[in-house]
């Protein structure tokens, strides 16, 4: 009888990976943790990057201790008339109410500005 050739695992080196031949195809052995406690470079393996999403329920709202303000100035051409910051929101509408009756069709058109202090809040 003739002696048969048997086939052996061998490892090689192909691309920095370690790879150990067999009958049954590359199988992958593990490579031992370095001794200063460093993460393990597997080479085979590929990193694993997780990323966790949370989503925090947030609003904003007018905080408790503010109040707001209105201010509001007439957009007629080389008009100087406005109301300075009020908190009394229906006397400064009625000032632009009582600034177009006396004034007129040309200073019927306002710019207004609220104001307030904000706040974010975990809902």
């Amino acid at each position: 009888m003739h002696d048969m050739p048997v086939a052996h695992p061998r490892t090689t080196q192909c691309e920095g990976k370690r790879e150990r031949q067999s009958r049954n195809g590359p199988e992958r052995t593990p490579t031992p943790a370095p001794e200063d406690g460093s993460p393990v470079d597997h080479g085979w393996r590929r990193a694993v990057r997780r990323v966790a999403y949370r989503f925090v329920m947030r609003t904003i709202r007018r905080a408790a201790e503010s109040e707001m303000t209105l201010t509001a100035r007439c957009l007629a051409n080389g008009c100087k008339w406005s109301v300075g910051p009020t908190a009394e929101l229906e006397v400064a509408q009625d000032a632009c109410l009582v600034h177009a009756e006396q004034q007129g069709e040309a200073h019927s058109r306002f710019s207004r500005v609220t104001e307030d202090v904000g706040e974010v809040v975990h809902s």
